[in-house]
């Protein structure tokens, strides 16, 4: 891989979770796991725990639960690679870099949903952008979702102004975005340190 590409890795996860994968990560990661109330969400968040294994052996680095930094309101962290992760129902989606950071989100499209909340984050561009598209829908949707991967880029959370985040340019203050192309019932966002190409592995 070169430089500048990012690997995304898809899983979809169908069963309820394996008691010998919670063997294969630190008490710590597994308590942090067993938070969520709802069975999916536990077994999503394991799936994603383990693909940072998965992804380190394609990025071709190490790995260490050791090295592994998690503290609770902050961005997780490891000193081999950044990376980033997403969930979206049985969906796990994760990206990694080993030279810049990255941040990335994807939502299913439920055409019976109401994203008009949306509207209320909005960047003046992007009002007026919705204004000249025919299927709005969509179009809040990566809005939404690119706003949400700078969030994940920039390790700030959600106490940032919305509004203020322009998303209608692939280049945005600090970081460039990326429109990942994969899946018509997908909608999935890449923000980015640095402008980069990606490459796609679905489990």
């Amino acid at each position: 891989m070169n430089s500048k590409e990012v690997i995304i890795l898809l899983e979809r996860i169908e069963t309820n979770p394996n008691s010998k994968l919670f063997e294969t990560i630190p008490s710590k990661i597994k308590n942090e796991v067993l938070r969520y109330q709802k069975s999916i969400d536990i077994n999503t968040r394991l799936h994603g725990k383990i693909m940072l294994v998965e992804i380190a052996k394609i990025l071709n680095t190490s790995w260490s639960w050791e090295k592994f930094q998690y503290v609770k309101g902050e961005k997780p962290s490891n000193p081999f690679f950044e990376f980033s992760t997403s969930y979206a129902g049985n969906l796990v989606c994760l990206a990694a870099s080993k030279n810049f950071k990255v941040g990335i989100d994807v939502e299913v499209i439920d055409e019976q949903a109401d994203y008009n909340f949306i509207r209320d984050y909005l960047h003046a561009n992007e009002t007026d952008f919705l204004k000249s598209v025919s299927n709005s829908t969509n179009e809040l949707l990566k809005i939404w979702t690119k706003k949400e991967a700078y969030l994940k880029l920039m390790g700030t959370g959600i106490q940032e102004d919305l509004t203020q985040i322009d998303t209608t340019n692939s280049q945005n203050n600090d970081c460039f975005f990326t429109e990942i192309k994969h899946d018509q019932n997908l909608v999935i966002s890449l923000a980015t340190a640095e402008q980069c190409t990606y490459k796609i592995y679905e489990k």
